[in-house]
């Protein structure tokens, strides 16, 4: 081929267009901005349309005509000839090229064609430098392939390994992230200077980032104190991330309005941030504790505005609008809007073991597998939950594990090897935090089913009776809803009396109040038994507007299928 190419092509074309085509051959695709950098030539377009038409082995990229490549064995011929006969040329070649990617924000070309001439520390310069809007701009695997161009992955420089390790951590990377902090969270030089003071804030910062993830509070308490005696001295994405650590921190302290005040503080830097990333996930952080309060319409502004700035153009498929669409999903599935909450779950689907911390997983894989079932798709939802049990496994979460649990037996999805003998016979009296604790609750939730599949409505109500008592229904209103569901749920099944009609009522209009519909429904056929009781009666029993609008709306969804009904 090149001894065909040597006769028949390059000796018989003008010098001029000889070297033409040898300069404009080195990078992979050419455009004439680029080729006038690379030959001097005014005429570059002109020049690129006439060898196209020569049948030169060049094509068009695009029906502008701006971009053009050449077939890639003609390149790599052309290359080899000037390493050859030029190789001065050639890096000096690889060198114009890089600048002017740089110079565009083509970042890999850039790193590409700046290792291609030798300069090594150039790469890593506009790595390094371009790292932190790129991570702020959730363009994480960019970030990371580009890191991994590098040679020793620019170890010798800690501000872009703290950036690759923030990317890793997002990403839910854990080991990937941890290599890439090393030390920098413990080790200070011995007189540290601003510089390293702030470098040393921000990868606390991270490192408690990474154990977040891990659905873990280790460090969080340090790194957000570290954060805010360097507070000034932080740039605003940094603050951002300090807000969203401790609002995390006071989730799972059950301290909501805490963690709503610190997304408060956060506000005015947002408008600093360079990218929607950290945006977004503050404003998820928000609904989660505003919706434990059961303030559902700040839970649904703050999903719908997270959409909105995950999605400036209309896109439907970012990596954040995915993570809030996971929220957003989980909410309308609770207010009965099952097929919205399906798209947007499946979406989120998508973000496998990168899906954020716990509570989006949550929304994805259990609540994703419930609304799968409740719409009569069986082997989707036992789909769903083998895929959030492996990732609870992979990623050792065992309160993924519990939510997975809780609904293979709310379903009967795989719940045969269960037993309500194989879970603690009661909660624990001092768990260590409030995950902890949450995971201890959905596991009692998950043998009190048990007990009533198995017969045992005596000790599932006693059971149910403890757990809604240990609920402090001031503190966390919307666990207490749930609680109170399930005890109704024990109730029903019980036995069937006024007083459990009371009862049923009272939840129903609890419910009617915040727009919920699937806390009814999902508490068990029992309840939904008595709610078709009362709904029959309503013309002969005080209801409120609410409660009748509420069975006015209950009546439009389609009956739940339960176990036992398949």
């Amino acid at each position: 081929m090149g001894e065909y190419l040597a006769e028949n092509v390059l000796d018989n074309l003008e010098p001029d267009v000889l070297d033409f085509l040898l300069a404009t051959s080195v990078p992979e695709r050419i455009s004439a901005a680029l080729a006038t950098e690379l030959t001097g030539r005014r005429d570059a377009q002109a020049m690129l349309e006439e060898i196209e038409e020569r049948d030169l082995f060049l094509t068009r990229l695009d029906e502008d005509c701006r971009w053009f490549r050449y077939h890639t064995l003609f390149a790599e011929f052309l290359s080899r000839r000037l390493e050859r006969e030029r190789p001065d040329r050639l890096i000096e070649l690889h060198r114009v090229a890089a600048r002017w990617f740089a110079g565009q924000r083509l970042l890999s070309p850039a790193v590409d064609h700046f290792l291609a001439a030798g300069d090594e520390d150039d790469a890593i310069d506009i790595v390094e430098k371009e790292s932190i809007p790129l991570f702020e701009r959730s363009q994480l695997t960019l970030l990371l392939g580009l890191a991994a161009k590098l040679p020793r992955g620019g170890a010798d420089r800690p501000q872009l390994r703290i950036n690759v390790a923030w990317a890793h951590a997002l990403l839910h990377h854990r080991q990937e992230a941890a290599d890439a902090l090393g030390t920098l969270d413990t080790d200070l030089p011995p007189e540290p200077d601003d510089e390293a003071l702030n470098r040393h804030a921000e990868a606390l910062i991270v490192r408690a980032t990474i154990n977040g993830f891990d659905d873990r509070l280790d460090g969080l308490e340090a790194a957000v104190a570290t954060g805010m005696v360097r507070a000034e001295k932080l740039r605003p994405w940094i603050l951002c991330g300090i807000a969203d650590l401790a609002a995390y921190r006071e989730i799972h302290r059950f301290e909501f309005a805490e963690a709503r005040r610190w997304q408060a503080w956060a506000r005015p830097y947002h408008r600093s941030a360079s990218g929607p990333f950290i945006v977004v996930y503050g404003y998820c952080l928000d609904s989660m504790a505003a919706r434990e309060l059961l303030d559902l319409e700040a839970v649904e502004s703050d999903l719908r505005h997270a959409m909105h700035l995950a999605t400036p153009r209309g896109e439907v498929d970012s990596y954040i609008s995915r993570l809030a669409g996971a929220l957003l999903g989980d909410l309308l599935y609770e207010q009965g809007h099952a097929a919205e909450a399906e798209r947007l779950l499946d979406d989120s689907y998508t973000l496998g073991a990168e899906g954020g911390v716990l509570e989006f997983m949550r929304a994805t894989y259990a609540v994703g597998a419930l609304v799968k079932f409740r719409l009569g798709h069986v082997d989707e939802a036992a789909e769903r939950l083998d895929e959030g049990d492996r990732l609870a496994r992979t990623l050792r979460l065992p309160r993924l594990a519990a939510y997975i649990t809780n609904e293979r037996i709310r379903t009967d999805i795989g719940a045969a090897q269960f037993s309500a003998d194989g879970f603690p016979p009661r909660l624990p009296e001092d768990p260590v935090d409030g995950i902890a604790r949450v995971t201890a609750e959905v596991d009692e939730r998950s043998a009190i089913r048990l007990l009533l599949a198995s017969g045992d409505s005596d000790r599932a109500f006693e059971r149910a009776q403890r757990l809604t008592d240990s609920i402090d229904s001031t503190l966390r209103p919307r666990a207490a809803l749930y609680a109170r569901s399930l005890l109704l749920e024990c109730e029903a099944t019980a036995r069937s009396s006024a007083e459990v009609e009371r009862t049923a009522v009272e939840l129903l209009e609890q419910c009617a109040r915040h727009g919920l519909v699937h806390p009814v429904l999902d508490a068990g056929p029992a309840v939904n038994a008595l709610v078709r009781r009362i709904d029959s009666t309503r013309g002969t029993i005080g209801l409120s507007p609410a409660v009748t609008a509420y069975l006015d709306r209950y009546r439009e969804l389609p009956d739940p299928v339960w176990p036992t009904d398949r």
